[in-house]
């Protein structure tokens, strides 16, 4: 009986060698999950002792003594002298293909809590992982820790380490067979919790002014011309005055005219955003300024065609230079390809 681990008197310890599940067609199906097959000769020595079921079995690499795991038996089939083993679980001992492993059996308590770590942050992406888990604990019976088991799921395969398991042994495992577990998973390596979003203002987009249409503009006082802000003449604005000094309580026919044109010359305003702030201005202001505008954006517009027609012309004219003869391309040095220049 080993120390530490709860062996009936009579246990079973066999060496076999090892041979990966991945690597037989007629087993590969079963390499997703926790369990051996041994030959049909350990049936019949198992059979001859009294042991308690489920089957639990503790295998080990003798090259590397240290290196432990526990797993169930799937069926007997496999050829006398072998052990056909899943290949996640050699290499969790450090067993080679053809390799001896000694294989015992033992009795492990049963598991009330085990935490996982996922190896990647892609099982993230799964969207019920509860049932998931609870699908694929179903092809295991024992878990150890330190162990990385592996799994797949949509064609993805995903590893997940054993860091705790609950209740606490020796052998550091436990049964998972006909158990109720909680389960706890711990971050992958390289996650990052999500970091909280604070509301901030959206920044407005840096738009060139000369790819508006002048239809989009709106016109400020800035944009007004050194001219324009200056003070206009107006005629005979002033007040009438008498020789004597006293003021006039009736108002010249002169000024009463300017009065008079004055309220008729006044224009309707309309209100436009300037700086973030609505004003009132002219309709005819604001039709000039619109027009110059316009005629800035057709202008524009008209040199960014000619330029683009001017560089084709250029193009057409270089290709046809090169008619019947090769050169070297030099825009694309990695490759170093000639290109040949076919006339039409």
């Amino acid at each position: 009986m080993r120390p530490g681990y709860l062996n009936h008197p009579n246990e079973f310890v066999k060496k076999y060698r090892a041979i990966a599940m991945i690597a037989s067609p007629q087993w590969a199906q079963h390499e997703d999950g926790g369990k051996i097959i041994l030959p049909p000769s350990a049936l019949g020595c198992i059979a001859e002792r009294n042991f308690e079921y489920p089957l639990l079995f503790q295998i080990s690499n003798p090259l590397f003594v240290e290196r432990v795991t526990h797993c169930g038996v799937l069926e007997f089939t496999a050829r006398e002298g072998t052990a056909v083993i899943p290949f996640w679980m050699m290499q969790n001992i450090r067993l080679d293909q053809d390799g001896f492993v000694t294989v015992r059996t033992c009795t492990l308590p049963r598991a009330t809590f085990v935490k996982l770590q996922p190896q990647s942050v892609t099982f993230l992406d799964i969207s019920n992982p509860k049932a998931v888990l609870e699908k694929t604990l179903r092809k295991y019976s024992a878990m150890t820790v330190g162990d990385t088991i592996v799994f797949k799921y949509n064609e993805k395969e995903y590893m997940l380490e054993v860091l705790e398991l609950k209740p606490q042994s020796i052998a550091r495992a436990v049964s998972i067979v006909e158990a109720d577990v909680n389960v706890d998973f711990a971050p992958p390596p390289g996650y990052k919790e999500p970091t909280k979003k604070v509301d901030v203002p959206e920044k407005q987009l840096e738009v060139r002014k000369e790819d508006l249409d002048p239809s989009q503009l709106h016109f400020d006082d800035s944009e007004e011309s050194e001219e324009e802000k200056r003070p206009k003449f107006h005629a005979f604005s002033g007040t009438g005055a008498r020789i004597s000094g006293k003021t006039d309580d009736h108002p010249s026919i002169i000024s009463s005219k300017n009065t008079v044109s004055t309220a008729t010359a006044k224009e309707e305003e309309k209100p436009i955003l300037s700086q973030g702030t609505v004003v009132y201005k002219p309709i005819s202001e604001i039709e000039a300024i619109r027009k110059k505008k316009q005629e800035e954006y057709e202008k524009a517009q008209k040199a960014k065609l000619d330029a683009e027609r001017k560089a084709k012309e250029e193009e057409e004219k270089k290709k046809t230079s090169h008619h019947g003869s090769f050169f070297w391309n030099r825009s694309s040095p990695e490759m170093r390809a000639f290109s040949f220049w076919l006339c039409k």
